[in-house]
């Protein structure tokens, strides 16, 4: 069975924990979350959300799986998960303690010289291509900058000195990633001006009252043609327009299927979701699970853990 502490991060306890996102802004970009985790194999149900997530496992193991790709974690080493992107943990092979930093997208690096830098890069390559602590050496810094970012809580600071700290050892663990995996190189060496640039778009969407929103209206709100917006948009989240849209609007639906008793049909049709066979359908795709099994299987497991 999972632990208590593990809440926030797999199963939440109670429905008033879950959130349908964090409700970060730039005054506020980010979390530090340190979990104990049981191993076990009971079902995972996975989550998805705006924000990213930096998970560091720090002593056990464990299996991810980010975007339907599965991969074996071990002390020092890492997964990033993108903006809507399903997640979920496959398998706790042995009791595992976990390090989860919770980033705002937008928030990283918008401050030169970290504008310069394109911190968005682990998170929106393919998750089979994202970096990796492979050798000793490199796991070992990566559990050099999760003790610091936890150590910071004793350190006697108060609370802005510590987010202070902790933000900048993110930045320190995604600066050395990219810089070893070579992500930084060629087409990929672009800052954040890109991400910039297509940000009103993003707002449109987080805020549009979860209706559908044309390629032509999110490229208008950039000041660029629709062929550059679209161009721009893959580059900055690693989605095309469509894709990162729909998502928001799936993460919204999961929301209501998880925390409300509402009709599956008026879940589709508040997020835009006219046709209740491709909602389902979608749903299926990328969360494992049709709407009523995840809706069955969560409140289990909040039962079993109540």
């Amino acid at each position: 069975m999972y632990n208590q502490a593990i809440k926030l991060y797999i199963i939440p306890m109670k429905p008033e924990i879950i959130e349908f996102d964090y409700h970060f802004d730039l005054g506020n970009p980010f979390r530090v979350d340190s979990y104990f985790c049981k191993a076990s194999r009971e079902p995972v149900i996975p989550d998805m959300h705006y924000a990213l997530h930096i998970g560091i496992l720090k002593r056990g193991k464990l299996t991810s799986c980010i975007g339907g790709f599965a991969r074996d974690i071990l002390p020092g080493q890492l997964w990033f998960i993108g903006a809507w992107e399903p997640h979920y943990a496959v398998e706790i092979q042995e009791d595992s303690e976990i390090v989860l930093c919770t980033i705002l997208m937008e928030g990283l690096g918008i401050a030169a010289p970290f504008y310069n830098i394109n911190w968005l890069l682990p998170f929106i390559v393919p998750p089979e291509s994202r970096p990796q602590a492979e050798d000793r050496e490199s796991r070992e810094t990566v559990l050099n900058i999760a003790k610091e970012i936890l150590r910071s809580l004793d350190s006697g600071l108060d609370e802005n000195q510590t987010k202070c700290v902790q933000w900048l050892k993110i930045h320190e663990l995604l600066l050395f990633i990219i810089s070893n995996s070579g992500l930084n190189r060629g087409k990929n060496a672009d800052g954040g001006e890109i991400f910039m640039r297509i940000m009103p778009a993003i707002e449109l969407i987080r805020t549009g009252n979860h209706q559908l929103l044309s390629l032509g209206d999110a490229a208008k709100a950039c000041g660029l043609g629709k062929s550059r917006f679209s161009s721009l948009f893959k580059k900055a989240t690693g989605l095309s327009f469509a894709k990162f849209a729909m998502s928001f609007r799936l993460s919204g639906a999961l929301s209501d299927v998880r925390n409300t008793d509402l009709p599956f049909k008026t879940i589709a049709e508040k997020w835009d979701f006219f046709d209740l066979s491709h909602f389902h359908h979608l749903f299926r795709q990328h969360l494992k699970h049709s709407p009523r099994e995840f809706r069955e299987l969560y409140r289990s497991l909040l039962r079993r853990n109540s």
